[in-house]
Order: structure tokens, then C-alpha cells, then sequence
């Protein structure tokens, strides 16, 4: 027995000789092998970045190459979850929502209908999501001026918004303020509430 790889598709033709040890031959020709193309995996994304939790439409647009067959199946993989779908029609697209931030790798594999797989397509899909963070003392003093600190982290560029007391104030990355309350004679302090909201670049 004898093996042989084919490296490029096509048809092929196999002969064989046998010759005894006088110089006798007789040949033979077989069928004609055919090595098929492999098919070719493709696909769109409605989008490639996007906010957590971020719904991604993937169309099929994968075809078959030269000699190759009809295609079979196709086999999705996403790197976030580390799911997989099966679909058999190039017409299905799928969808997926990314719930992490990060660079993820959705990949497409398509197979024809003699078992042939093509190599994978693959696109990244960047998600990301901002954390609002900042600290501010506790304690302040009527007119006493003070600043947060902003320790926020997110995509660039990243937008700020404060909101004091419900109201929105500054867009600045840190809030520089002071209070300036009446007095009253039947309360030693007053609450008041600082929030921020954090916009990434997506």
C-alpha cells in the first residue's frame, strides 16, 4: 500500500506499472481521482465594538471554491463564553450577546457535503464597559471647598457627568465644589448626595 497527500485540488490521474524481475510490465489506470477545494468560510458583523451587554448579528456569506461541493454545515465559536452553534443553511445568520469586556474571537468553520472543512474565519469583537469610581470625604464643613478624586476606568475617550443632589453640575473628570447651607437651629448637618456617570468611547 501505498499513500500520497494532494497539496492542490484538481483531477488525477493514477497509473500503475508492475514489472517482474525479466523486464515483463503490464500498466493500469484507475479512475481519475478528483481533490476538492475546500470551502471558504466568511461572515459579516453588524458591528465590531460595542458597550456590555452587547448584541452582535453575524451574517453567512462563506462559499464554495472552484471544484468544491455544495456546503453542509457551519459551526460558530465564540471565545467569550466558549459556546458553539451549528447552522446548515448559508442563508442562517446567528447572533450573540458579549456580557464581559474584552477582545473576543468569533470563528466559522464551514464544511461541504463530502466532509470537507474549511480553514476558520475569524473577526474580534471588542466590548467594553466603564466602572464610575471616585472617592470624596465624608465629612465637609459649610463653604468649605472641596474636590473628588476621580478614579474611573474606561475606554478612551471617557466623559464625565456629576450630579449633585439630583441636579446635573459639572462634565469635568473632577468635581470641585462647596456647599453653603442656612443655618437652623433644629439640625447639626445635612445629607447631600454626589454621583457620576461614566461614558466610555463606545
Amino acid at each position: 500500500t501505498t499513500g500520497f497527500t494532494y497539496t492542490q485540488a484538481g483531477t488525477y490521474t493514477i497509473t500503475m506499472t508492475a514489472t517482474n524481475n525479466v523486464g515483463c510490465s503490464d500498466t493500469e489506470i484507475f479512475t481519475p481521482i478528483r481533490v476538492l477545494e475546500l470551502p471558504l468560510a466568511q461572515f459579516d458583523a453588524d458591528d465590531l465594538a460595542g458597550c456590555s451587554p452587547f448584541l452582535v448579528n453575524f451574517t453567512n456569506t462563506s462559499t464554495l471554491q472552484g471544484n468544491g461541493v455544495g456546503l453542509n454545515s457551519f459551526l460558530w465559536s465564540f471565545s467569550d463564553n466558549n459556546s458553539q452553534q451549528t447552522t446548515t443553511n448559508v442563508n442562517t445568520g446567528v447572533n450573540h450577546t458579549f456580557l464581559n469586556a474584552g477582545n473576543f474571537l468569533v470563528t466559522l468553520v464551514a464544511t461541504d457535503l463530502f466532509g470537507c472543512v474549511s480553514a476558520p474565519a475569524t473577526k474580534t469583537i471588542s466590548i467594553t464597559k466603564p466602572i464610575a469610581n471616585f472617592t470624596v470625604d465624608n465629612v465637609i464643613c459649610d463653604m468649605e471647598a472641596f474636590t473628588t478624586v476621580n478614579a474611573s476606568t474606561g475606554f478612551n475617550p471617557i466623559a464625565y457627568q456629576w450630579i449633585v443632589d439630583g441636579v446635573n453640575n459639572a462634565t469635568t473628570a473632577e468635581l470641585a465644589y462647596f456647599f453653603d447651607e442656612t443655618p437652623s437651629a433644629t439640625t447639626d448637618h445635612v445629607t447631600h448626595t454626589i454621583g457620576l456617570i461614566v461614558t466610555d468611547g463606545n
